[in-house]
């Protein structure tokens, strides 16, 4: 049997290995890397010519080309199924052998009607923007399903996800800003709830007595809880609480006002912990970029040294915040620093010094113009 198979799917023939289960398909793919195909941008796809491959279990597809719909629909062979890119008003995934499904939209439609097929255990929606609505249609209306859903960046979860009423598990990650409410709204029978952050702002811990078949809550750096407006113990009753990151006075609220069989909480944090990270400037830069790394650690490094001053000195607080600049100007030269980057370092040193008596805000930012390079 042949080992290589020549695959032209956008009708140039390129070398793949005759025995791939699973291939990622973009047009920034390294032909030198065996599970990829690169296609030309914006091509048409031919995608019959995977059928070159008999084993074929998975596709990652990164572009626009609808067709990919009606290919999953007619090999079942296709368990897993991932696909970021401009997606169609309507996906017809029903009657498709798919285990496992993630979508990612480049651009939002305001709604996009998505039928999932009986097969199907985990639904994965990733970045929805906050004007976009995936109307899904199941057969069980969700029932048997694993939901793990995000917004896009500084987008709450509100009604981004319909028609699966009947949903027992959902993981909401990246979660900004979340909807006890809303969920509770979406999926009244929830058992098993994940909130992850950060930040994780949600403002109605109380609504989760609507979700009384809940059994297990997971939180997960989330910050902003304000679990301590509770007014009263909640009437859900745990079968778990498991905590990984709140701030120190949410968990004394949580683990007083949330009944729980079984509790556990790990990475409380300090507000001092909270300012030098959750709060950081920087968060919002290039995930794997030096400069994030740097500046962050700079930031970090700097709001500790300023938590440790007692009693406070203008002299040694200065001197921080000198130390902050420079290590930014180095940044400045090894990487450089966009306009919106060098605005984050105005932001940064305000909060480094807002609140304190011995350093005022204009005197560190006055501080900031001498002393930049950028």
């Amino acid at each position: 049997m042949e080992s290589v198979r020549k695959i032209a799917l956008d009708g140039v023939p390129r070398d793949a290995a005759a025995d791939l289960w699973r291939v990622f398909i973009d047009s920034e793919a390294s032909d030198d890397v065996p599970v990829h195909l690169s296609v030309a941008p914006g091509a048409r796809l031919r995608w019959d010519a995977l059928d070159e491959l008999p084993d074929l279990a998975e596709i990652n597809y990164a572009g626009d080309d609808t067709g990919i719909i009606e290919y999953v629909r007619r090999r079942p062979a296709i368990l897993d199924l991932s696909w970021r890119g401009r997606l169609p008003d309507r996906i017809d995934l029903a009657q498709s052998a798919v285990r496992s499904l993630a979508l990612r939209p480049v651009e939002p439609s305001r709604t996009t009607a998505l039928a999932l097929p009986a097969s199907l255990h985990v639904l994965e929606l990733v970045r929805i923007p906050g004007e976009m609505t995936f109307a899904c249609i199941h057969p069980r209306n969700g029932a048997g399903l694993i939901g793990i859903f995000s917004t896009a960046p500084g987008t709450g979860f509100r009604r981004q996800v319909v028609g699966l009423g009947q949903l027992t598990r959902l993981d909401l990650f990246d979660a900004d800003t979340a909807s006890v409410a809303a969920i509770a709204d979406l999926f009244p029978g929830l058992e098993d709830l994940t909130l992850r952050g950060p930040p994780g702002k949600v403002a109605d811990l109380a609504n989760l007595d609507r979700l009384p078949k809940l059994r297990k809550l997971e939180l997960v750096d989330c910050y902003e809880l304000h679990a301590t407006d509770l007014q009263r113990p909640l009437a859900v009753s745990l079968e778990s609480l498991v905590v990984d990151g709140i701030r120190r006075d949410d968990a004394q609220a949580l683990k007083r006002l949330v009944p729980a069989k079984n509790v556990e909480l790990r990475g409380v944090r300090t507000p001092a912990w909270l300012a030098a990270n959750v709060n950081n400037p920087f968060r919002e830069w290039p995930v794997r970029s030096r400069a994030r790394r740097v500046a962050s650690k700079a930031y970090s490094d700097a709001v500790h040294a300023l938590d440790r001053l007692t009693p406070h000195s203008r002299s040694e607080t200065e001197a921080i915040v000198l130390r902050f600049i420079e290590a930014l100007n180095a940044v400045y030269h090894k990487d450089g620093l966009d306009t919106l980057q060098a605005e984050d370092v105005f932001v940064a040193v305000e909060e480094l010094v807002r609140g304190r008596g011995d350093f005022a805000v204009e005197d560190a930012l006055a501080l900031l113009e001498r002393c930049r390079d950028f």
